[in-house]
Formats: C-alpha cells, sequence, structure tokens
C-alpha cells in the first residue's frame, strides 16, 4: 500500500510541480544556451536548467518504480 501511495504522491509531484518547472527552465535554456557559445559564465546556468528540463523524467521513473 505504500508503494501505491508513493507513486500517487510523485504523480502529484509531476503535474503540480515538475511541468511547470520544466517549462520555466526551458524558456530560460534556450536563451542561456545560445549565450553560452560568446560566454562561458553562462555554462553553469545551462547545467541548472537542463537539471530542471529533466525533472519530470525524474518524477516519471518513481512513479514507475513506486517509490517514496
Amino acid at each position: 500500500m505504500a508503494n501505491i501511495l508513493g507513486g500517487l504522491l510523485w504523480l502529484i509531484v509531476l503535474v503540480t510541480i515538475a511541468f511547470p518547472i520544466a517549462v520555466f527552465c526551458a524558456m530560460w535554456y534556450i536563451l542561456f544556451y545560445c549565450l553560452s557559445v560568446c560566454c562561458s559564465a553562462c555554462d553553469g546556468i545551462t547545467d541548472l536548467m537542463l537539471k530542471g528540463i529533466q525533472l519530470p523524467g525524474f518524477a516519471c521513473k518513481k512513479i514507475l518504480n513506486c517509490e517514496c
């Protein structure tokens, strides 16, 4: 039963937190990725934005494994 509740918790996290963060990060990632060619200081920002874009994938893996 705890595993099912963990899966449902991650589903709620996916819909309410992970998708909005991914959309926000995707918009900024496109901008900073283009700027990182000219300015190497943007590399850290693009790495952070990429992690935000990958957040829904992380949540989906947790849902499929029913982890808490």
